[in-house]
């Protein structure tokens, strides 16, 4: 297979991500231990054996198309052969890097979150690192790929599931910010630190190197209310006194309910909202703490 050029795929997480290039896969959890080696990913029952050398699955020459397909109530994605729905192997839901080379995942085990980092054609064993508490990858609107990576693949942000009384407006919001080695297979995973913030916070975006955390300021208790932008430094878990203010016009409040977003290796950050007269697009220069809105027809 490395000796093959890389085959596109559209992944399906009960919708079609398209484009990406099946690489490898990883997956996040949080606590602070030791890492642990844990076994590669191998090819599910049927699929062709995979050379004892790179123990990475083979994909037949002839094949008409790949997709990574998610199913309701299946935690893990099967990348089928789309003529034939024959399953090649399995991996776990998470944030993939840009190639889809690896993906960082996390999964309750306990009372506890192991987060792991797999990556699909390789010979290492994947790093795994085990979490105090429950933690989960955070999502952006409806999008059901999950996000919380920074575009170097260096850091990842996990956030606190919201249940019962919580879900409404808590006093306080937790991140955990881990530390993934680049490349992916040299080092392992590790916690750096848990950031506690005061009030009602959702993650937003990381900068492109991992420095700094956007988190979403929610104003008021309703849906797709009042909201404000803040930067969080990483490295002291301190958040700026400054919001991020919209370019465009600083005096207006933004409102609105996040649909998805699109992330870019420079760091900037396109979030399309959807407001209460039109929707519009939140465009965060994640490197520079800026932002501008982007109107967009009603229609």
């Amino acid at each position: 297979m490395h000796a093959r050029p890389r085959r596109r795929l559209a992944a399906t997480i009960l919708v079609v991500v398209p484009a990406l290039v099946l690489v490898g896969c990883a997956s996040a959890a949080h606590s602070p231990s030791a890492s642990e080696g844990a076994p590669p990913l191998s090819p599910s029952t049927g699929a062709t054996p995979a050379p004892k050398a790179s123990r990475a699955p083979v994909i037949p020459d002839r094949v008409n198309a790949l997709m990574a397909v998610g199913r309701a109530g299946n935690a893990d994605l099967e990348v089928i052969e789309a003529t034939s729905g024959h399953t090649f192997l399995t991996f776990p839901i998470g944030a993939p890097d840009a190639s889809w080379g690896h993906i960082l995942s996390a999964a309750a085990d306990g009372d506890s979150t192991m987060v792991r980092n797999d990556v699909l054609e390789s010979a290492e064993s994947s790093r795994r690192l085990r979490i105090d508490g429950q933690w989960r990858l955070p999502t952006i609107g409806r999008d059901p790929i999950p996000s919380g990576r920074s575009a170097d693949g260096s850091t990842l942000v996990l956030v606190e599931p919201r249940t019962g009384a919580d879900s409404g407006s808590p006093t306080s919001s937790r991140f955990a910010v881990v530390r993934a080695p680049i490349p992916p297979s040299v080092a392992p995973l590790e916690l750096a630190r848990i950031i506690e913030l005061p009030g009602a916070f959702d993650f937003d975006a990381l900068s492109a190197n991992g420095s700094i955390l956007y988190v979403i300021e929610h104003l008021d208790d309703g849906a797709g209310g009042a909201y404000q932008v803040r930067s969080v430094d990483v490295a002291s878990g301190r958040m700026d006194a400054v919001p991020v203010a919209n370019k465009s016009d600083i005096d207006e409040t933004m409102a609105g309910q996040p649909i998805t977003q699109q992330r870019q290796s420079d760091g900037m950050v396109y979030t399309l909202y959807r407001g209460s007269e039109h929707p519009f697009v939140h465009a965060l220069s994640s490197n520079d703490k800026w932002a501008i809105c982007i109107d967009l027809p009603a229609t």
